[in-house]
């Protein structure tokens, strides 16, 4: 969706090497010249995945301190009752609003909130939905914090979070009705042995039909994008030729 409203560069370079694998290996092995040594790059590997899983583990302690002074100051619940109003009005439980406003701050707390509820499947589907599609503010800071320096706009990161969000909840509710025209394809029975040294190793029962229906349906998928893409393309044609005569 965002393919149709991103910017376009009006600069145009064109591309004289007519064998373009060619020319890529030719870019790849210049650019090994200049390269770091392979125990410079592997240190730097090490310390960058360090780092980086020290900044998330920051960001999900600071978010999950910022929930609990909330919840004891009675922050919580007001925008618990925000969320109330807000659930009323899609006909849903309004008693899962404590889950959505704290999914909202941070996702997997937000989901284990959910979890403690007693729910429909239609219900558990699409607050689940939501609540992954929009992420928390605990993993959007955490991008943030990866863009910041770059020409990519957060604020943009920010509202696709939102319609995001929305979209999921829209696509679990409609799949969530029509559970019993798909289900029955690609919910797999499961038989448990009862030969007591195998008693914890299940026996998934695949059949050739699921498994034509799986590739049936990743080639649909396939076919789809594939759509799409020459269609975005063929409108940016059509602009640019429009952009050119006018």
């Amino acid at each position: 969706m965002l393919g149709f409203f991103a910017p376009r560069s009006k600069k145009y370079k064109i591309i004289k090497d007519k064998n373009l694998l060619a020319a890529s290996f030719r870019k790849l092995l210049e650019a090994q010249k200049n390269r770091k040594p392979l125990g410079k790059m592997f240190a730097d590997a090490i310390y960058n995945g360090i780092k980086t899983i020290i900044l998330i583990g920051g960001f999900v302690i600071i978010y999950a301190v910022l929930i609990k002074l909330l919840n004891t100051s009675g922050l919580l619940d007001n925008i618990s009752r925000l969320f109330a109003s807000l659930l009323k009005l899609g006909n849903f439980n309004p008693n899962i609003a404590q889950a959505f406003s704290i999914g909202f701050l941070e996702i997997t707390l937000g989901l284990k909130t959910l979890s403690q509820y007693q729910l429909s499947f239609v219900e558990q589907a699409v607050a689940a939905s939501i609540i992954l599609g929009w992420s928390g503010l605990c993993i959007q800071s955490q991008v943030i914090s990866v863009l910041a320096g770059s020409e990519l706009r957060s604020r943009n990161y920010i509202w696709c979070r939102g319609a995001q969000s929305l979209l999921s909840g829209f696509l679990a509710y409609i799949l969530a009705h029509t559970n019993g025209l798909w289900g029955q394809y690609f919910i797999l029975p499961v038989a448990i042995s009862t030969s007591p040294s195998l008693k914890l190793l299940p026996d998934f029962s695949f059949t050739i039909r699921y498994t034509f229906l799986t590739v049936r349906l990743v080639l649909v998928i396939i076919v789809i994008l594939i759509t799409m893409s020459l269609l975005i393309k063929f409108y940016r044609f059509i602009s640019t030729k429009h952009k050119r005569f006018s």
